[in-house]
């Protein structure tokens, strides 16, 4: 009788051991315990590819786009959003002039970056077209620049309209332009009687280096003391230990700037 109830408390014995090593007696924290959480893999992104960005297309006539992704071809499963489908239509690549004017086409797909923009610029073959001199404007923030729009010679500049994808980054006015933040904007140009023209500007800060003359528009000054600098306040005279230099600022002709250099240390 003691030999069988050893035996019977021996196999007990193991059998607890093995039920709790896998997860029984409830002490066993689960899978999907917040303890232990089971981690969600990020999946791999890649930049779009257009074959082209801008396309100028005959009314009732097409042109093709090719769109990759990381070096796969993926014309035919992108998604495109048109802003003025009454102007053009995209459709698996396919691009088809509808009528007269200027459409943006945004390029979508899974797995990528960012989207991709690309413009339509449908004309009427019968029609004259207007003409931007810059077709590309490079400003500073706050600076001002201009273009002039002539249809078949005749400068149009003040009579057409201006159209501008992004106000926050430039505004154009009779054709003065305003560069407003850093980026990139479209403006359309559009005349009754006539086929849209399009231009670009680009708008960035000033790039400097911190030098003398930089310090000094940012309320400070270099002041000898010995074989070292001091750094004072030029609106009081404190002296800084700590100099915070901002990343930008805005100089003396309101034009915004981005400390990108130091000239060198200013306390030797």
């Amino acid at each position: 009788m003691t030999k069988k109830f050893l035996i019977f408390t021996l196999c007990l014995f193991i059998l607890g051991t093995f039920i709790s090593a896998c997860g029984g007696g409830g002490k066993t924290t689960p899978p999907n315990s917040p303890f232990f959480p089971i981690p969600t893999p990020t999946p791999a992104t890649y930049p779009l590819e257009l074959s082209k960005t801008e396309f100028t297309v005959n009314i009732g006539e097409t042109d093709n786009i090719t769109v990759t992704l990381n070096g796969e071809d993926i014309t035919q499963t992108a998604t495109y959003t048109v802003d003025q489908e009454a102007i053009a239509t995209v459709e698996a690549g396919l691009i088809t002039g509808i009528s007269v004017g200027i459409a943006t086409v945004t390029v979508h797909a899974e797995n990528a970056e960012a989207d991709k923009t690309f413009t339509v610029n449908v004309i009427d073959p019968t029609l004259p077209s207007l003409e931007v001199n810059p077709t590309e404007v490079d400003l500073i923030i706050g600076e001002e620049g201009a273009v002039t729009i002539t249809l078949e010679g005749k400068d149009v500049t003040e009579d057409v309209t201006y159209t501008v994808d992004d106000k926050s980054i430039a505004t154009v006015e009779k054709g003065k332009i305003t560069g407003n933040n850093e980026g990139t904007a479209n403006v359309t140009v559009s005349l009754t009687g006539a086929n849209s023209a399009i231009f670009k500007v680009n708008v960035k800060y000033l790039e400097v280096t911190l030098n003398d003359e930089v310090l000094e528009q940012l309320g400070y000054q270099k002041v000898k003391n010995g074989n070292y600098y001091d750094i004072k306040k030029i609106e009081d005279g404190t002296i800084v230990t700590n100099l915070e230099i901002p990343a930008t600022f805005q100089d003396n002709e309101n034009k915004k700037c981005k400390i990108i250099a130091f000239t060198k240390c200013y306390y030797s």
